[in-house]
């Protein structure tokens, strides 16, 4: 993560890696989300793989983030989050049935929408 440049420019890096997390685990996360609930290990390593990317973002955008009161800093960092998830793309991929370009431009636009607004 790299917090200089533009948002427009660390935004859409973040969302074109975002991008190309989920082309290449999309089938084994599908595969295996009915394992979830019966496997500690498996919701470990899903909660640490998360926790890496929610202190990823949170690098990504610490010049908005960080002068923030710390309840306004998590809630903006909880919405991103949301927003460049494995299952909002995954939402607007399968049934939005929209093109990995498309989302990539739709996923940029929230970010940067969500940027602006807190």
């Amino acid at each position: 993560p790299d917090s200089s440049g533009a948002p427009e420019e660390r935004c859409s890096a973040l969302v074109s890696q975002r991008l190309r997390i989920y082309a290449e685990t999309a089938p084994i996360v599908r595969g295996s989300r009915h394992l979830f609930d019966q496997s500690p290990k498996l919701r470990r390593v899903v909660r640490s793989r998360r926790d890496l990317l929610r202190i990823q973002l949170t690098e990504q955008f610490e010049n908005e983030i960080g002068n923030r009161s710390e309840a306004d800093a998590n809630e903006l960092v909880s919405a991103l989050e949301l927003a460049c998830s494995f299952e909002s793309i995954e939402f607007l991929t399968v049934v939005e049935g929209l093109s990995s370009e498309q989302v990539e431009r739709v996923v940029n636009r929230t970010m940067l929408a969500l940027l602006r607004s807190f």
